[in-house]
């Protein structure tokens, strides 16, 4: 068997064809839609139930919504740890949580701001 440097020719359109997929997979600098978009954070309201950790508060947000088949008003509580570094949130406070990097098992939720200060 004689290789033959005519057999290791490609045509030109070949040659073309290649190189526009391997351009495709280049990196380009320009970001796509979904790295454009920002995460939209949860932000929730609850009441301060205790303060008594170190650095860190429970929240009771409630929520209220339709019962489907009863057609009543039902209401609903939910009750977060809640990471608060300035230990300036204290019992019966009305304060506004966000969603974030887990710092625990159950310590997901940030303390953004403080409402209503317990008088």
């Amino acid at each position: 068997m004689v290789n033959n440097a005519t057999d290791n020719v490609r045509p030109d359109s070949v040659r073309e064809e290649t190189a526009v997929k391997g351009a495709s997979k280049a990196r380009s600098a320009v970001p796509s839609p979904k790295q454009e978009q920002k995460t939209i954070q949860r932000m929730l309201t609850g009441e301060v139930i205790s303060d008594k950790m170190d650095k860190t508060v429970v929240v009771r947000v409630v929520r209220q919504y339709t019962h489907p088949r009863l057609n009543k008003v039902m209401r609903t509580s939910k009750k977060y740890k809640v990471h608060d570094a300035s230990e300036s949130a204290s019992m019966g406070d009305i304060v506004e949580i966000y969603e974030g990097r887990p710092l625990s098992k159950t310590k997901y939720m940030y303390l953004s701001r403080i409402i209503k200060a317990h008088s």
